[in-house]
């Protein structure tokens, strides 16, 4: 009776084992970047978005729907989120309890709509731009110092760094 009951308690946990891997594959199919990055913000775990022209390194410190704001050195980056984003997230365990949240982020838009009028590095297609931000309907200005305009479409820009920090 015993190598019955043994047996009963072994298919039972191999049962339950099964379970639950299934039950993390069906919870990580279901994960989205601002997931990830929220875990890594909690963890405090060092994150570096690659992107053809820069590296972002540094500690999340907030998390919206498609925007992530990563401290790096003495600055703070808005990388925007999105399914098209060219660039590669690599993550290392940072070895502390968590970063503390910087401030509430919404969206990406919503960002530059804070910065509308202050001095900004944006990351384009083309490389990054710095000058004075004007956000617009559907495009961004930037003013540079030499007195040079560039309009850069909103849904191109993949990151946004003030100058004034």
């Amino acid at each position: 009776m015993a190598d019955d009951a043994a047996a009963a308690r072994a298919e039972w946990r191999a049962e339950e084992e099964q379970w639950s891997r299934v039950a993390l594959e069906r919870w990580e199919h279901g994960r989205g970047l601002d997931d990830v990055l929220r875990d890594c913000m909690h963890r405090a775990d060092v994150v570096t978005f690659r992107f053809s022209t820069v590296n972002w390194k540094g500690v999340v410190v907030g998390v919206g729907s498609d925007v992530a704001r990563v401290r790096t050195g003495d600055t703070e980056v808005d990388v925007r989120l999105v399914a098209d984003a060219p660039f590669v997230l690599c993550t290392r365990p940072g070895g502390s309890d968590g970063a503390p949240a910087a401030g509430t982020l919404t969206t990406f838009l919503a960002r530059l709509r804070e910065l509308d009028g202050t001095g900004v590095c944006i990351g384009t297609p083309v490389g990054p731009l710095e000058g004075r931000l004007r956000v617009g309907r559907d495009q961004l200005r930037v003013a540079a110092a030499d007195g040079s305009v560039a309009y850069v479409p909103t849904e191109s820009v993949r990151w946004v760094r003030p100058l004034d920090d």
